[in-house]
C-alpha cells in the first residue's frame, strides 16, 4: 500500500490528530512517482516540491500528535521522500550535462561560421536552442555604454514582445548609468540571475525588452576584458529562469567569447596579408612620392626601419597596417573593434616608438619596410 492509500485510510477512519501536512506529502510523493515513471518530470518545479516535502514531514517530528501510527507513516514518507529526491537529483545532474553537450555543439557550429559577423547574427538564436531560452539579446560594451547587437526570439514568445526587442538592436547606446544590473555584471566579470524585482533594474531601460520575472545575464570576456553582454529570457516558461540558467548562460557566453576570438583573430590574419599585399603594391607604384627617410637621425640599427617596428606590438603594427592603406579612425575602429579612445592610444605609441612626430611619417617608416622586403 502507498503511503498516499495509507494515509487516505487513516483519514477516512477519522484520524483527528492526523495532520494535513503529512497528506499533502503523501499527494507529492505520489505525484513525483507517477512523473517518474512516465517520463513527464518538471525537474525544477518537482525539486522544489520534494525540499517542501522534507520540511512538513520535519515539522510533524517537532510536533509530534503522540500517534504511533502517524509517525510510522511519516517515517515512510522521510525515506520515499529521500529516495525520490536522489532520483531527481539525477535526472538533474543529467539535464546539466544535457544543457552543456548541446551549448559545446552550439559552439562547434558557430565556429565554423565562414565569419565574425555571421557568428554574431547567429548566436543568439544558438543561445536559446541550446539553453532552452525563449529569447536572447547580444550587445557590445563600449566605455561608458552598451549597444544592442543581434536579439532572437522564439515562436513562444509574443508578437509584441518580439517587436520590442527587435526594435532595441541597433538603437543607439545604452548607457551604463542608468542600468546598474549590467554595470555590475561587466564590473564583476561575473553572470547574474536578475531577481523578480522591477526596481533591481534600475531606471526601467530594458522594460518591455526583457521581462520583470527573474532573467539572466552574462559578460563576455576577452584578453583585454568585457566586450559584451548576453542577456537571455524564458517568458513561456512556467517557473522564471535560476541559478542553473544563469551558469548555462555564462557557460555558453564563455564559449562564445573564444570562438569569437578565434574567429576576429582568422579575419585579422587575412587583413594583415592583404594590407601587406597592398601596402608592397602602393609602395613600388608611388615609390618617389614617399620622402626618405633620414636615416643618420638613427643611432645604430634603430635607423632601419624594420627594426624600428619590432618596437610595435601585434595590435600596434595592425594599426600601422591600416593606416598604410590610408584607412581612416572610422575603418580602424570597424576593422578591429576597437574603441576611437583606444586607437588614440596606439597611435601615440607607434608614433614614440617610431621616433616620428605624424602619422604620415609613420606610414612612411612601413612603407619603406615594405619596398625592402623587410617585413613578412
Amino acid at each position: 500500500m502507498s503511503t498516499l492509500d495509507d494515509t487516505a485510510r487513516m483519514r477516512t477512519a477519522g484520524t483527528c490528530a492526523w495532520p494535513y501536512d503529512i497528506f499533502h506529502v503523501a499527494e507529492v510523493i505520489d505525484r513525483v512517482r507517477r512523473a517518474l515513471e512516465s517520463g513527464r518530470l518538471d525537474v525544477r518545479t518537482t525539486a522544489d516540491e520534494l525540499t517542501t516535502a522534507v520540511e512538513a514531514v520535519a515539522e510533524t517530528f517537532r510536533n509530534p500528535a503522540g500517534d504511533p501510527r502517524i509517525e510510522r507513516v511519516a517515517l515512510r514518507q522521510l525515506r520515499e521522500v529521500t529516495t525520490l529526491r536522489e532520483h531527481v537529483r539525477d535526472r538533474l545532474v543529467a539535464a546539466r550535462f544535457r544543457t552543456q553537450d548541446r551549448i559545446d555543439e552550439a559552439l562547434d557550429q558557430l565556429a565554423l561560421r565562414k565569419s565574425a559577423e555571421s557568428a554574431i547574427d547567429a548566436a543568439p538564436r544558438a543561445l536559446c536552442e541550446a539553453c532552452g531560452f525563449d529569447s536572447g539579446l547580444l550587445s557590445w560594451v563600449d566605455g561608458p555604454a552598451w549597444f544592442p547587437r543581434a536579439a532572437y526570439s522564439s515562436g513562444r514568445v509574443s508578437a509584441p514582445h518580439a517587436d520590442r526587442l527587435a526594435a532595441f538592436v541597433g538603437n543607439g547606446p545604452v548607457a551604463l548609468s542608468s542600468t546598474p544590473v549590467e554595470a555590475s555584471v561587466i564590473r564583476r566579470r561575473a553572470a547574474a540571475l536578475v531577481p523578480d524585482d522591477a526596481r533591481a533594474r534600475g531606471s526601467g531601460v530594458t522594460d518591455g525588452v526583457v521581462s520583470r520575472r527573474a532573467h539572466v545575464i552574462a559578460p563576455l570576456v576577452g584578453p583585454t576584458g568585457v566586450f559584451g553582454l548576453l542577456h537571455a529570457d524564458a517568458l513561456a516558461w512556467s517557473q522564471p529562469p535560476d541559478e542553473d540558467d544563469r551558469d548555462a548562460l555564462d557557460a555558453f557566453g564563455a564559449g562564445f567569447a573564444i570562438v569569437l576570438e578565434r574567429l576576429l583573430g582568422s579575419e585579422r590574419l587575412k587583413r594583415r596579408r592583404h594590407n601587406i599585399s597592398d601596402a608592397y603594391t602602393r609602395a613600388l607604384r608611388s615609390a618617389e612620392e614617399v620622402p626618405e627617410l633620414d636615416v643618420a637621425s638613427g643611432s645604430g640599427d634603430l635607423a632601419d626601419p624594420a627594426l624600428r617596428l619590432t618596437r610595435l606590438t601585434p595590435r600596434q603594427l595592425e594599426v600601422l597596417e591600416l593606416l598604410a592603406t590610408g584607412a581612416t579612425n572610422a575603418v580602424v575602429r570597424e576593422r578591429l573593434v576597437i574603441a576611437d579612445s583606444t586607437i588614440a592610444t596606439h597611435v601615440k605609441q607607434i608614433l614614440k616608438k617610431l621616433e616620428v612626430s605624424n602619422r604620415t611619417s609613420a606610414v612612411s617608416v612601413y612603407l619603406h619596410a615594405v619596398r625592402r622586403g623587410q617585413l613578412r
